[in-house]
This record gives structure tokens, sequence and C-alpha cells, in this order.
């Protein structure tokens, strides 16, 4: 029995290592290197044989064990919440906010708003001593708070000489194309074989959204770009109030400038001391936004720029609405020389923006 027993640890271990090298032929070397005699090697044959089978058991058990535990945590993981993805708009101006933590130090960086509808906002605090106003910039379409040009330009300068700026995001405004009608003339075939083909599925999802409670999928398309811009406008204004309750200016360009005038007009006029569109552009896939009359109908100080040269909207159209409807704050000014994004003209654009505000509103 001391034999068998001795021989059946050495054996175990040995056949462990064996099975784990992956090498079973091995074996019967392994018994002859114990120096076992020839009597009892046939004896011990069988136990052997049961031993290997008890690894190869034991070994395939933490295998599929392993294997199990991987797949389990696979499958929580899968089960967990993935973040959305952030917008486009937010993630270009994460790296605005790097880059200007970098490269201009007066500038504070603030993320107004909550959670996803989160912007990004540049403030500058006037420098001169005498600040008589406070200026709310507005980028064109698909730009940034920092955008080269006179967007950076105005919200940096201006700062200089009695203003506080606040240059913020606008939301993207990317018009979806309409998807053109089918044919009207459809052979009843094909209509039989459409509604078969559609009615069960838009029935089972139907169904399973209301056994799951689950809400009905929002629209593709978010609110309105000027409701959008228009809640941005309320929480700028508040930030600037707050800090420094004085006249209030918007500065606007491009899609901007055209949906800021409806909303001016509209929603929040009594929080606007004055208006400064920069080449304000048709925006055809809104109804009921017309820039060439919806800031002439203001009944505050708008100051209109426009390009002399590839306008986007015709400034002529502009000012013809203001002289009709007797809209006499309205001064519209042609920056000679300039194309629709003012390249090379920025400084001009600075003096008319700033000569216009001293005279309405510096006492």
């Amino acid at each position: 029995m001391v034999i068998f027993r001795s021989v059946s640890e050495s054996a175990h271990c040995t056949a462990t290592r064996v099975y784990t090298e992956g090498n079973h032929i091995l074996l019967i070397r392994l018994i002859r290197s114990m120096g076992l005699n020839h009597s009892i090697q046939p004896r011990i044959r069988p136990l052997c044989c049961c031993l290997i089978l008890a690894v190869n058991a034991m070994t395939g058990s933490a295998a599929w064990a392993e294997a199990g535990a991987d797949e389990g945590a696979d499958t929580e993981l899968s089960q967990l919440p993935s973040p959305a993805p952030e917008r486009d708009e937010t993630l270009r101006n994460q790296a605005v906010e790097a880059q200007l933590a970098l490269t201009d130090k007066a500038t504070e960086s603030l993320w107004l708003g909550q959670g996803k509808a989160r912007f990004l906002g540049l403030k500058r605090q006037d420098t001169s001593g005498e600040t008589f106003a406070n200026a709310l910039i507005l980028h064109d379409n698909q730009q940034n708070p920092d955008w080269p040009g006179v967007v950076r330009t105005l919200r940096k300068e201006l700062a200089a000489v009695g203003w506080n700026t606040l240059s913020i995001a606008v939301p993207d405004y990317r018009p979806v194309k309409a998807i053109p009608p089918l044919p009207e003339q459809r052979s009843a075939i094909t209509t039989e074989l459409d509604t078969e083909a559609t009615e069960p599925e838009a029935t089972l999802e139907q169904d399973t959204r209301a056994a799951s409670g689950a809400a009905a999928p929002p629209s593709a398309s978010e609110a309105p770009p000027g409701e959008q811009l228009e809640q941005r406008i309320r929480l700028a204004t508040q930030t600037l109030n707050t800090n420094s309750p004085l006249p209030l200016v918007i500065i606007a360009v491009g899609s901007s400038a055209t949906l800021v005038a409806k909303q001016a007009q509209e929603l929040f006029l009594e929080d606007i001391n004055g208006l400064v569109i920069l080449d304000p552009v048709p925006l055809p896939g809104l109804e009921g936004y017309d820039e060439t009359l919806d800031a002439m109908d203001l009944r505050i100080p708008v100051l209109d720029l426009a390009p002399e040269f590839n306008p986007r909207a015709n400034p002529k159209a502009r000012a013809d609405n203001a002289r009709r409807l007797q809209q006499d704050a309205y001064q519209q000014r042609i920056i000679r020389g300039s194309n629709q994004d003012f390249r090379n003209a920025e400084t001009q654009v600075l003096k008319a923006v700033r000569g216009w505000g001293e005279v309405r509103f510096k006492r």
C-alpha cells in the first residue's frame, strides 16, 4: 500500500506536469524514470490511466470555468449603458478651449447649460476701465466662438475699448434634403406587396414598445435652430448681466444674424438694446425667416454691415424695407473692398461697430 501511495502521488504530480505540457506520450518514460521494477509497472498502469483521466477532467473543468467567467463578464459589460457620443459641435469647442488655455490667458472659457445641451462661451472683461456695454457675439454656421476673422477680432478688440464680450457657440444648422416623392402611378400588385411587407413589422415594433413601456423614438430633428439659439442667448445674457448689468448688444454673423433677427422680433426683444448683423444669409430650409425684412421691423438700434462684393443676401432690399417701415434706428454700412467673410477688412468692421456703439450707448 505504501508503494502504491508513493507511486500514486509521484505519478499524479508527473502526469499533471505532462498534461500541462500537452505531451501524453512521455507518461511511460516518466514512470520508468521513477526506478520501479517491471513487476510493479503493470500493476500501476491502470492507476496511471485513471490519473490521466482525473487530471484531464480537472484541467478541462478549470478551462470551462474560466471561459464561462470571461463570457459572464462580457455579458455584464455589454448590458451596461454606453455613453451617448459627443456632438460634433462639443468636440470642436473642447479643442478650442484647450488651445486657448495655452495661448490666450485673458479669455475665460465657460460651459453654459447642462448635459448634452451645454455649449462653450468665451468671455473677456473690459480692460479700459470705462465699460459701457456688453457684447454677445454669435458666429456663422458650423464655426466656433474663436473663429478667425471678424469673430476673433471683435471679441478681443472690443474688450479693450469699453465692452465686455462673450462669444458663444451657435448650434449647427444642417438642412435636411427633401426626399423626392414616389411616383403616383403604382401597380396594384406593388402596392399590395409593400403593404404586406411593412405592416407586420410596424405592428411588431409598436407592440414591443407598448409592452416595454418605452416612449416613442425622438424625432430625427431636434428643436428648431431658432429656438435652440434663443435658449442659449438667454443663458448667455444672464451670465453677462449677473456680472455687469449694462446695455446688451448682439453681434451676429451670417446664419446667426438671420436667426437672431427673427427671435429678437418675437421672443426676447426686451432684453436687447441693440443688434449688429453681418451679411445675413438666406435660410430656405426654415419657414418664417426673411433676412431682408425681420431685422428691419425691430424697434431697437440696428447696424447692418454688408460686404461690397458677393453678399449672400441683397443689402439694398434690407435698406429699402427699413425705409418703407420707417425704421429710424436702422443704419447700414457697406464695408468697402470686402468679400463675404470680411477677410482683411476686420479693422474696418471693428471701427464701424465701435463708433456706432459709442454713439448709441456711451454716456
